[in-house]
Protein backbone atom coordinates (compact mmCIF):
# COMPACT_ATOMS: atom_id res chain seq x y z
CA UNK A 1 0.00 0.00 0.00
CA UNK A 2 2.98 2.30 0.88
CA UNK A 3 4.17 2.14 -2.62
CA UNK A 4 1.37 2.26 -4.06
CA UNK A 5 0.55 5.99 -2.43
CA UNK A 6 4.14 7.03 -2.79
CA UNK A 7 3.41 6.59 -6.98
CA UNK A 8 0.36 8.32 -6.78
CA UNK A 9 1.53 11.65 -4.57
CA UNK A 10 4.92 11.24 -7.23
CA UNK A 11 2.01 11.74 -9.93
CA UNK A 12 0.37 14.65 -7.93
CA UNK A 13 3.60 16.35 -7.91
CA UNK A 14 4.55 16.38 -10.99
CA UNK A 15 0.86 17.87 -11.63
CA UNK A 16 1.46 20.56 -9.24
CA UNK A 17 4.28 22.15 -10.84
CA UNK A 18 5.25 24.99 -8.33
CA UNK A 19 6.52 22.97 -5.81
CA UNK A 20 10.20 22.90 -6.56
CA UNK A 21 10.54 20.56 -2.66
CA UNK A 22 8.67 19.68 0.54
CA UNK A 23 9.92 17.79 3.23
CA UNK A 24 7.22 15.90 5.49
CA UNK A 25 8.33 14.55 8.40
CA UNK A 26 6.48 12.28 9.90
CA UNK A 27 6.79 9.03 12.01
CA UNK A 28 4.40 5.59 10.88
CA UNK A 29 2.85 3.93 13.62
CA UNK A 30 0.58 1.16 12.76
CA UNK A 31 3.21 -0.74 10.62
CA UNK A 32 5.44 -0.64 13.19
CA UNK A 33 2.95 -2.76 15.31
CA UNK A 34 1.75 -4.28 12.17
CA UNK A 35 5.30 -5.64 11.05
CA UNK A 36 5.89 -8.12 13.80
CA UNK A 37 9.31 -8.72 13.43
CA UNK A 38 10.76 -6.57 16.81
CA UNK A 39 10.71 -3.18 14.76
CA UNK A 40 11.62 -0.57 16.85
CA UNK A 41 12.03 -2.95 19.77
CA UNK A 42 7.77 -4.09 19.61
CA UNK A 43 6.99 -7.34 18.28
CA UNK A 44 2.81 -7.93 19.27
CA UNK A 45 2.46 -11.13 17.72
CA UNK A 46 5.21 -12.35 20.35
CA UNK A 47 3.99 -9.81 22.92
CA UNK A 48 7.44 -8.65 23.81
CA UNK A 49 9.25 -5.69 23.87
CA UNK A 50 12.60 -3.85 24.51
CA UNK A 51 12.60 -0.27 25.99
CA UNK A 52 15.42 1.76 25.07
CA UNK A 53 16.49 4.26 28.28
CA UNK A 54 14.21 5.50 30.62
CA UNK A 55 11.20 4.54 28.08
CA UNK A 56 9.42 7.64 29.64
CA UNK A 57 11.06 9.85 26.21
CA UNK A 58 8.60 10.90 23.66
CA UNK A 59 8.28 10.01 20.45
CA UNK A 60 5.89 11.43 17.90
CA UNK A 61 3.82 8.79 15.63
CA UNK A 62 1.44 9.26 12.37
CA UNK A 63 -0.67 7.23 11.03
CA UNK A 64 -1.00 6.27 7.31
CA UNK A 65 -4.77 8.20 7.59
CA UNK A 66 -3.34 11.18 8.98
CA UNK A 67 -0.37 11.36 6.05
CA UNK A 68 -2.71 10.82 3.46
CA UNK A 69 -4.77 13.86 4.62
CA UNK A 70 -1.65 16.16 5.03
CA UNK A 71 -0.24 14.99 1.81
CA UNK A 72 -3.79 15.76 0.18
CA UNK A 73 -3.62 19.31 1.85
CA UNK A 74 -0.18 20.06 1.38
CA UNK A 75 -1.16 20.22 -2.15
CA UNK A 76 -4.59 22.10 -1.67
CA UNK A 77 -1.93 24.90 0.07
CA UNK A 78 0.87 25.41 -2.71
CA UNK A 79 1.71 28.91 -0.76
CA UNK A 80 1.91 28.02 2.20
CA UNK A 81 4.09 24.71 2.51
CA UNK A 82 6.33 24.91 -1.17
CA UNK A 83 9.85 24.57 -0.23
CA UNK A 84 9.12 24.22 3.72
CA UNK A 85 10.00 21.82 6.01
CA UNK A 86 6.00 20.15 7.59
CA UNK A 87 5.80 18.47 10.40
CA UNK A 88 2.62 15.94 11.19
CA UNK A 89 1.75 13.53 13.93
CA UNK A 90 -1.14 12.11 15.00
CA UNK A 91 -0.12 10.92 18.91
CA UNK A 92 3.01 11.94 21.42
CA UNK A 93 3.54 8.70 23.18
CA UNK A 94 6.22 7.35 24.98
CA UNK A 95 7.07 3.61 25.22
CA UNK A 96 6.18 2.56 28.80
CA UNK A 97 2.75 4.57 27.72
CA UNK A 98 2.63 2.03 24.30
CA UNK A 99 3.32 -0.78 26.48
CA UNK A 100 1.08 -0.58 28.94
CA UNK A 101 -1.69 0.26 26.39
CA UNK A 102 -0.65 -2.86 24.58
CA UNK A 103 -0.89 -4.84 27.87
CA UNK A 104 -4.10 -3.66 28.73
CA UNK A 105 -5.57 -4.30 25.05
CA UNK A 106 -4.05 -7.73 24.89
CA UNK A 107 -5.19 -8.47 28.37
CA UNK A 108 -1.48 -9.71 29.20
CA UNK A 109 2.33 -9.11 30.23
CA UNK A 110 4.65 -8.35 27.47
CA UNK A 111 8.11 -10.15 27.98
CA UNK A 112 10.60 -6.85 27.95
CA UNK A 113 14.01 -6.32 28.18
CA UNK A 114 15.96 -2.85 28.27
CA UNK A 115 18.76 -1.66 26.26
CA UNK A 116 20.48 1.74 25.22
CA UNK A 117 19.26 3.69 22.47
CA UNK A 118 22.90 5.08 21.84
CA UNK A 119 24.10 1.64 22.28
CA UNK A 120 21.67 0.15 19.28
CA UNK A 121 22.38 3.19 17.20
CA UNK A 122 26.40 2.51 17.76
CA UNK A 123 25.91 -0.96 16.52
CA UNK A 124 23.81 -0.33 13.93
CA UNK A 125 26.94 1.99 12.81
CA UNK A 126 29.22 -0.61 12.97
CA UNK A 127 27.10 -3.01 11.02
CA UNK A 128 27.04 -0.43 7.84
CA UNK A 129 30.71 0.40 8.53
CA UNK A 130 30.70 -3.58 7.33
CA UNK A 131 28.81 -2.87 4.46
CA UNK A 132 25.76 -4.66 6.40
CA UNK A 133 22.39 -2.68 5.55
CA UNK A 134 20.54 -4.66 8.40
CA UNK A 135 22.38 -2.17 10.79
CA UNK A 136 19.88 0.26 9.24
CA UNK A 137 17.29 -0.27 11.55
CA UNK A 138 19.70 -0.41 14.43
CA UNK A 139 20.18 3.17 13.89
CA UNK A 140 16.59 4.44 13.27
CA UNK A 141 15.33 2.67 16.59
CA UNK A 142 18.40 4.46 18.19
CA UNK A 143 17.48 7.89 17.17
CA UNK A 144 13.77 7.57 17.36
CA UNK A 145 14.73 7.07 21.46
CA UNK A 146 17.17 9.01 22.31
CA UNK A 147 17.43 12.18 23.73
CA UNK A 148 18.07 13.65 20.61
CA UNK A 149 14.76 14.32 19.99
CA UNK A 150 14.98 13.10 15.87
CA UNK A 151 11.47 11.66 16.47
CA UNK A 152 9.77 14.27 18.68
CA UNK A 153 8.69 17.45 16.77
CA UNK A 154 8.35 20.98 18.24
CA UNK A 155 4.60 21.08 19.82
CA UNK A 156 4.35 24.49 18.62
CA UNK A 157 5.43 23.42 15.07
CA UNK A 158 3.35 20.96 14.71
CA UNK A 159 0.07 22.82 16.34
CA UNK A 160 1.40 25.49 13.31
CA UNK A 161 1.10 23.21 10.47
CA UNK A 162 -2.12 21.05 11.64
CA UNK A 163 -3.69 24.50 11.69
CA UNK A 164 -2.16 25.58 8.14
CA UNK A 165 -3.25 22.23 6.96
CA UNK A 166 -6.93 21.94 8.38
CA UNK A 167 -5.65 19.05 10.20
CA UNK A 168 -8.86 18.98 12.30
CA UNK A 169 -9.35 14.88 12.64
CA UNK A 170 -8.88 13.63 16.18
CA UNK A 171 -6.94 10.27 16.42
CA UNK A 172 -8.09 7.82 19.82
CA UNK A 173 -4.29 5.48 19.85
CA UNK A 174 -6.42 3.41 22.03
CA UNK A 175 -8.48 2.81 18.88
CA UNK A 176 -5.71 2.85 16.21
CA UNK A 177 -3.87 0.19 18.28
CA UNK A 178 -6.96 -2.38 18.83
CA UNK A 179 -7.19 -1.86 15.12
CA UNK A 180 -3.79 -3.03 14.30
CA UNK A 181 -4.50 -6.15 17.01
CA UNK A 182 -7.71 -6.97 15.33
CA UNK A 183 -6.43 -7.28 11.64
CA UNK A 184 -3.45 -9.20 13.25
CA UNK A 185 -5.60 -11.43 15.70
CA UNK A 186 -4.53 -10.15 18.17
CA UNK A 187 -6.82 -8.68 20.22
CA UNK A 188 -8.16 -9.47 23.80
CA UNK A 189 -11.82 -10.74 23.96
Amino acid sequence: MVSALYRHFLLLGRIHKHFNSISLADKSFSQVLEQGDGCLGWDVEKREATIYDSGDQQFDTTTIQQLVRAVTSILRHPNETSNQYIFVNSFTLTQNLLLSTLERLQNTKYDTSADEAVAIAARGEEKLNRGDYSGYPDIVTGCSYASWNYSHFEPAVVAKWKTTLDLNEVEDVDTVISEVLQNKGLMAI
